[in-house]
């Protein structure tokens, strides 16, 4: 049962430092561009002005 659970190794030719790194620098991009989207679709929605039915 314990060997279900987990993953199979791969070996990608990465070392696991550098894989580590890699993953975090994604995970601050991903949360970068979610935070920008966010903001981006709250200021589309936001839009007022005289050419802008509210």
């Amino acid at each position: 049962m314990d060997r279900a659970s987990q993953a199979p190794v791969i070996d990608i030719g990465i070392d696991e430092a550098d894989r580590v790194a890699i993953a975090e620098g994604l995970s601050r991009l991903l949360a970068d561009s979610y935070t920008l989207y966010l903001k981006t679709h709250n200021y589309h929605w936001n839009v007022v002005g005289p050419m802008f039915n509210t």
